[in-house]
């Protein structure tokens, strides 16, 4: 991952140690923070496992899908539920340009899927694997044909943008990096249903059949995985570039002059005047 650092040799005719800062050196290392904090990592792991804890009630339903499968549902409206009230809650998510779509979705999924499962437990328990995967699929889909790719409200922001507005106005990049993560999980969903449909058809759907395990146990962790990895690469890809475009066009010098710099951040990130910050270093 590419960060601006400051050199530990510091600039000629200062010591390298033991010595008071300078202003340069200071102003050096504001301008150097305010860029790594400008071009984050909006999926990283952090991130990451924010999606996955919006996933867990599913989890828990396709956990305990033959042991207590009903059981899963109640645990699942409850985990949902709570999610969902603590995301609207929380300071950030009341700013976020993007709402939380898998907890809005999940809530009446699983409320609905309770519901229904007293009225046919066997066919409800039979095919939950599906609608829940062309539920999340449709989702995906729908957000990005919104402009609101549900990964967005997962990703991390800087602290200066709340909710990310700004980064919506001010960097296609990072708008078209969530685009790709929540069309990486559309992928993912939309295989998941097709290859649920195998145990489903053929009858092997409960039990210890290999066809059910494969398919409706193994096959599923293995999507979640890849959407995970998928945003994860992502993020890393936006910074990365990000940076190395900073480097190509400005230098690494007038990093005030960054596109979009006097609206995304104040004087505390982009000091008046020039600053020069060392290359680069890979972590």
């Amino acid at each position: 991952m590419a960060t601006y650092a400051q050199s530990p040799a510091g600039p000629p005719g200062h010591p390298p140690g033991g010595s008071t800062p300078s202003a340069e050196d200071k102003e050096t290392k504001r301008i150097a923070d305010g860029v790594n904090e400008e071009y984050h990592d909006p999926y990283d792991d952090w991130s990451s496992r924010d999606t996955l804890l919006a996933l867990v009630p599913a989890i828990m339903v396709f956990a305990l899908q033959d042991a207590a499968f009903r059981v899963g549902l109640i645990i699942a409206v409850a985990g949902s539920f709570f999610l969902l009230v603590m995301r609207t809650v929380a300071w950030d998510s009341r700013y976020k340009k993007v709402w939380p779509m898998i907890e809005l979705i999940s809530v009446p999924l699983f409320a609905i899927l309770l519901g229904l499962s007293y009225v046919n437990l066997y066919q409800i328990n039979k095919w939950f694997p599906t609608i829940t995967g062309i539920t999340f699929a449709l989702t995906a889909l729908l957000s990005i044909a919104w402009r609101r790719p549900f990964t967005a409200h997962y990703a991390r922001f800087p602290k200066f943008d709340r909710g990310g507005s700004l980064l919506w106005r001010h960097t296609p990049a990072w708008r078209r990096s969530s685009d790709l993560a929540t069309l990486g999980w559309f992928i993912a969903f939309t295989c998941l249903t097709c290859l649920t449909l195998i145990p489903q058809l053929t009858g092997h759907h409960s039990g210890s059949h290999v066809l059910n395990i494969l398919f409706n146990y193994i096959f599923p962790a293995g999507f979640v995985l890849f959407g995970l990895i998928h945003q994860q690469i992502l993020g890393n890809n936006y910074r990365n570039t990000t940076v190395r475009n900073l480097d190509r066009y400005f230098g690494r010098i007038h990093l005030h002059n960054v596109p979009g710099a006097a609206t995304m951040r104040g004087e505390e990130t982009y000091p008046a005047g020039p600053g020069a910050a060392t290359g680069p270093s890979s972590v």
